[in-house]
């Protein structure tokens, strides 16, 4: 279905045989917005219109037409191949610390995308990975710079890119409002805490 311009929804059934590798079937279909899956299926899953594998550990592919930012769930470890590439809608992506690897031509072709958060457990950016990705101009990480220094990376527009480190893009997380300590990324609020009267 690669290249399917007309391609709106996906619907992956319960059939026991929908286990073949579904990696790049559905690459480069710009109006694809949606991707579901039988929940009987016992090789895929679907969360919000994006396609996994059934643990949750796997993105196999976001829908090239979806538009705006994007959230990779903290279940992921792998990214599959090309499974962002020619997502060309997507303008921001944040990549949880469970993943350690970002694979080449992963996100080849999104050329609406400006900013990306890194978890600080990534070690490797291969040769490609944001291939086309001119836009691109702030990278979040969440850990230090020193951290950073530690990370292969052979993209250069991830390298021209500003980087922001102990940082979270899309607002820290707290505990409560007794927290002053970033969940995510460590950062200390200067704000003082607020306590709930007994």
């Amino acid at each position: 279905f690669a290249g399917c311009d007309n391609l709106q929804r996906v619907d992956i059934a319960f059939a026991s045989s929908v286990g073949v590798p579904l990696v790049n079937q559905f690459y480069d279909c710009p109006n694809l917005t949606t991707i579901t899956a039988n929940v009987q299926n016992r090789y895929y899953t679907a969360i919000d219109g994006v396609l996994f594998n059934k643990n949750i550990d796997t993105l196999v592919q976001f829908p090239a037409g979806r538009a705006g930012a994007y959230t990779i769930p903290d279940s992921v470890t792998t990214i599959g191949d090309r499974a962002f590439a020619s997502c060309k809608k997507l303008t921001s992506v944040t990549i949880g610390n469970q993943v350690t690897i970002i694979k080449c031509n992963t996100f080849d072709s999104c050329n609406s995308l400006k900013s990306v958060s890194i978890g600080n457990n990534v070690t490797t950016i291969e040769y490609g990975a944001f291939d086309y990705c001119k836009q691109i101009q702030d990278v979040y990480y969440t850990g230090t710079e020193e951290q950073a220094k530690g990370i292969t990376i052979d993209d250069q527009n991830i390298n021209n890119a500003v980087w922001h480190y102990n940082s979270c893009s899309d607002g820290h997380s707290y505990d409560n409002t007794c927290d002053t300590t970033c969940n995510f990324c460590e950062y200390v609020s200067a704000i003082e805490p607020t306590y709930d009267s007994l």
